[in-house]
């Protein structure tokens, strides 16, 4: 009001002077209705009661609709407010029903707009919501087809291997043992008639990798053993089940690929032991030492993991072994393994995204709660060999390429406590 009648006595001195820019209040409406940034009525005289700040004379001028119902809304806020005011039961009622008001708002929009694209039912090829009953043997029955599917496509393999063991010129075998008693296979030929050669890599101690810190007494306080989990074991052989790391409390390892009398082979007993020994020797003492291991060798490995993870209740799987690319010591003889049409310098394998790796995440993809470890080994392969003789190029060695569905370890050698 003060404003108001200092405005009013400055309005005809004003009228003749044009507008400037500023902020623009109405002297009908000041306390309710918004400024403007320019003056909505230029032929009206404006005082500038602040710095910037102009009162416009439209108190002559008729009310519209929107200004009645306007200063009508004003006036009941103004009673509402001092009703509330005087009952602060009704304050925080009306409070508590805003809240509840604006949760409701806020879970209608997100419903609405955002729901549909986080929370999804999943739904079988007939549109029907699924249970987990259903994806699991929906997953299973997968899992047992794509088994069908690389058991052909693993006999057609070793068809190929034959042939090339037959017909290169350097005379590969389709296996064999090296010097060091480390078993080899030719698993496939490649698709520029590379032999993939397996074999099996080694592990680091449960030391190296920080196991102990999970076992009871260690410093995590997890108290972790392997009890009544299985996993799975694929390696260059069969494991030593009757031994002596094996025999406590029952037999722990068993079998799953035996025909007749099993090819004992050391490594594949040393993996086991890394995974499952249960500690009779206390330097002996394996990562889960208290777990089953159910293994097999990796000769036929693609064919027989989509059953055995589908029925058995495998979640993790360890494949000490990988494929060999570049230069490779064969024999007492080097021989490059790469493809010098492509390059003389380094194996076009690396990083290559091959059948293997389309495979293994094939499988993990329809099993979901399943994790294979391969050492980091297998996948970089011999980095940078040269050829000892001299005579030939460098290499960059590769593995199975880079699946992403895979767990790589690695663990170094030679760390002690």
């Amino acid at each position: 009001m003060t404003a108001l009648a200092f405005a009013s006595a400055s309005f005809a001195q004003q009228a003749d002077k044009p507008p400037v820019p500023g902020t623009y209040y109405s002297a009908k409406d000041f306390e309710w209705k918004p400024p403007l940034p320019f003056n909505p009525h230029p032929d009206l005289p404006a005082v500038e009661f602040e710095p910037g700040k102009f009162l416009v004379d439209d108190t002559g001028l008729p009310d519209t609709p929107e200004q009645i119902a306007g200063r009508a809304a004003h006036q009941a806020a103004v009673e509402h407010a001092k009703a509330l005011a005087a009952n602060p039961a009704l304050a925080e009622a009306e409070r508590a029903a805003r809240h509840a008001a604006q949760e409701a708002a806020w879970k209608a929009t997100f419903l609405a707009g955002f729901a549909p694209w986080i929370v999804m039912d999943e739904r079988d090829g007939l549109g029907n919501v699924t249970t987990s009953a259903s994806l699991e043997e929906a997953r299973k029955s997968a899992l047992l087809k794509l088994g069908e599917q690389t058991a052909k496509d693993a006999q057609a393999a070793k068809e190929q291997v034959a042939e090339f063991a037959r017909t290169n010129a350097i005379g590969l075998p389709e296996s064999w043992t090296d010097a060091e008693g480390r078993r080899h296979i030719i698993d496939r030929i490649g698709p520029q008639g590379t032999p993939y050669i397996k074999h099996g890599h080694n592990l680091g101690s449960a030391i190296t990798v920080g196991a102990t810190n999970l076992w009871p007494g260690g410093p995590l306080g997890l108290g972790l053993t392997g009890t009544n989990v299985s996993i799975g074991l694929w390696d260059e052989g069969h494991v030593l089940t009757n031994h002596q790391e094996f025999t406590q409390n029952g037999l722990r390892v068993s079998l799953m690929d035996v025909s007749g009398s099993p090819v004992y082979n050391d490594h594949a007993t040393h993996v086991a032991g890394t995974l499952g020994a249960w500690g009779v020797v206390g330097a002996a003492k394996g990562f889960s030492h208290r777990a089953r291991v159910l293994s097999s060798d990796f000769d036929y490995d693609f064919q027989e993991m989509p059953p055995v993870v589908g029925t058995n209740a495998v979640r993790i799987s360890n494949h000490s072994y990988g494929y060999n690319f570049g230069w490779r010591l064969i024999g007492g003889t080097w021989y490059w393994l790469g493809q010098n049409n492509w390059s003389s310098t380094e194996d076009w394998h690396f990083g290559y995204y091959d059948d293997v790796a389309r495979t293994n995440d094939m499988i993990i993809s329809l099993r979901r709660r399943f994790c294979r470890c391969f050492p980091l080994e297998t996948r970089i392969g011999m980095a940078l060999l040269p050829n000892p003789s001299g005579t030939g190029p460098s290499t960059v060695g590769a593995g199975n390429g880079p699946t992403r569905s895979v767990h790589w370890t690695a663990a170094r050698k030679g760390i002690t406590r």
